[in-house]
Formats: C-alpha cells, structure tokens, sequence
C-alpha cells in the first residue's frame, strides 16, 4: 500500500464529518484512512461517524482505533503512526479538509525521486461561510530539497500545520521516541531527523485547508496538563509551545552539528506571528514583557525579531497587519526580511 491518511481525532465528530467527506472521494482501494481516537467525552458519536462512512464506502479501507485512555496530541500521533500500513503517511487533522486532486498529487511528487518528506502550500476558511480566509505558498513553485541542514531549515517551522504533511512510515516508525510528548511538536522532529539523511519536496499546490478559529483540547493529557489548558492561549502558553521548537532543534544537533542555529535564523524571519498572537490581546506593557521572555529563548539574537517588537509596540497590531495586508497585495508575497540575497519570500495573500 502506497499511501496511509492519518487523523489523530479528538472530540470533534462534526469536523470529522467534514474531513472524512473531503477525504474519501479521492480514495482508491490502495488507500487506508486511519482514524485514532484520543479517549474524548465524545467518543461514541466520532466511532459512529467513521462506522457511517465505512458502510456507505465497503470498498474502502477505513480503520478506527480506540485509545482507551486520553494519550495527548504527540502520543496520539506516535500511536497512529504505528497502526499505518501505507509505505507513507498522509497527515489530516480531524477539523481541517482535503482540496481536490490533494492526493494525486501527492503521489505523483512521491513517485519523482527519492523523498521522506513532503510539505505543501495550504489556506485556511471561515467555517461560518467558507470563504477563504488567507492562502500561504512557502516558495515559488514546486521544489526539490537535497537532504541536508538547509532541508531541515526549510521544512521545520513550516511543519507546525500538520495537516498534509507527508511522511515515509518506515523512516517515522525508526524514529518512534516518547521524550517529546507534551510539547505538541511530535511531527518537527520527525521531519527534521527524517531529512538528515532523506530528501524533501514541496507541493506549491494548494492540497489542505485549515478551519479558522477552531477551539482546542491541549493540555487535557497527562502529558500536556501544566503548560497548556483547552481553548486558552495566554502568554505563557504560547511561551512554552515556543520553548518546544529550540528543544526540539537543540536535539536534531546532536546528528547534525549547527542545525538549529539556520533553524533560529528561520523562526526569527518569521517571528511576526509568534508576536501578534499575543499582541491583540495584551496591554502594550505586558506584550513587552512576553516579548523579553521569548528574546530569552534565543530571538534574541536577530535584529529582525526586535524589529517586528517595536513596529507592534509603537503602532499596535492592528496598524502592522494592514501594512502587511498592503505590502502583500502590492508585491504579491511577504518579502524575506534578513534573508540572503535571492532567497524567496514567503507567499502569505491575506483577504481583507
């Protein structure tokens, strides 16, 4: 079997539905959907969705899995992968939709060359009424990664969505390890061990997307009680999901010296988002002291980092992403600040 769909599923059988229908139209009999339900209040009525969608689709290869306690986001995900047959593994989260075609693309790029990882461009929707809320392209064009630090540079802050992040299972079930649970980052390293010695491709198609707004469960695990709670996002929670990248990246040098310092210099390109998602929420004084305390974790080092600091600071979030939403509209990508000369920047069309 060529390829595994694997939904990590917790308290959302209505979402499930919905995945479970973008999903199954482009199936073939060579496709397993696995479905890996996380011990939730609301598990009779998720193993009553799936068993709706195994009888009206029998030629189909659709498994439910059970936890019969609460494992916890990258538990959860080690478990599924573990019950995959696929010689690679489609990521979907329970909320978010498959595109059409997603897989037949999927297939063609694994097909190409030799790959262990596959990353894709994506957008997200309103679910009130569909519309498209903001379509992110990570480069311009399909892409071919030679394995590598600069592959794992690349692929690593961009695979915090997992959903259509692609996997080869055998690579995956090798690096099978328990010392990350609770950081909600289980798939970071993944590709990042995976890409050391493994190729990478990108997909510029548009293959997922990902519901806006949706509520979350962190931090209901045993894993994960302590630093997150279910549907709250406050400093410190954003802090120590933050905390979990530099671990995470800290670990990968130990099989690849240097490693996290191009990782670094990635996530401060980019740290913009990591400062808004707090800053339209917190008073300008304590936004300054959540950005201290992530400066503490290494942005420190990039002028970049400060930059986006003061820009919210002196002109709040509000101003900044309408200037973003101009500049984009105008240029047509995000450009790449502090980037090397050449390197593209990051395609991030927001609607206004």
């Amino acid at each position: 079997m060529k390829l595994s769909i694997g939904i990590p599923a917790y308290n959302r059988p209505i979402e499930l539905e919905e995945a479970l229908n973008s999903i199954v139209s482009q199936c073939t009999i060579n496709i397993e959907v696995l479905i890996s339900e996380d011990a939730s209040p609301l598990q009779n009525e998720i193993a009553r969705v799936v068993t709706d969608f195994k009888n009206r689709f029998p030629k189909l290869r659709i498994i439910y899995s059970a936890n019969s306690q609460n494992l916890g986001y990258d538990a959860n995900l080690r478990s599924l992968l573990s019950k995959c047959s696929g010689e690679y593994v489609l990521f979907m989260g329970d909320d978010d939709r498959l595109l059409p075609n997603a897989i037949e693309k999927i297939l063609l790029a694994i097909e190409k060359s030799d790959i262990g990882v596959i990353l894709r461009a994506w957008q997200s929707f309103n679910p009130v009424n569909d519309e498209v809320l903001d379509v992110h392209h990570y480069f311009k064009g399909d892409r071919f990664f030679k394995y590598g630090q600069d592959a794992i540079a690349s692929f690593f802050r961009r695979s915090v969505f997992i959903s259509g992040l692609v996997v080869r299972r055998q690579d995956a079930k090798e690096l099978d390890s328990s010392i990350f649970d609770g950081l909600l980052l289980y798939q970071l390293y993944l590709v990042g061990m995976i890409l050391i010695k493994s190729n990478g491709y990108y997909i510029d198609d548009l293959l997922v997307e990902r519901r806006s707004g949706a509520e979350h469960f962190f931090g209901t695990s045993s894993a994960e009680k302590g630093s997150f709670e279910p549907n709250k996002l406050t400093p410190a929670h954003s802090i120590k999901f933050l905390s979990g990248l530099f671990i995470i990246a800290n670990h990968l040098d130990k099989y690849s010296q240097g490693v996290s310092e191009k990782i670094l210099k990635d996530l401060c390109r980019y740290s913009y988002s990591m400062l808004e998602v707090q800053a339209v929420r917190l008073s300008r004084f304590h936004f300054f002291k959540y950005s201290v305390a992530l400066s503490r974790l290494g942005f420190s080092k990039s002028p970049v980092f400060w930059f986006y600091t003061l820009g919210l600071l002196i002109f709040g979030p509000y101003l900044c992403n309408q200037l973003i939403r101009l500049i984009v509209k105008n240029l047509g990508f995000t450009p790449l600040l502090g980037g090397a000369s050449g390197e593209d920047g990051e395609i991030s069309l927001h609607k206004s």
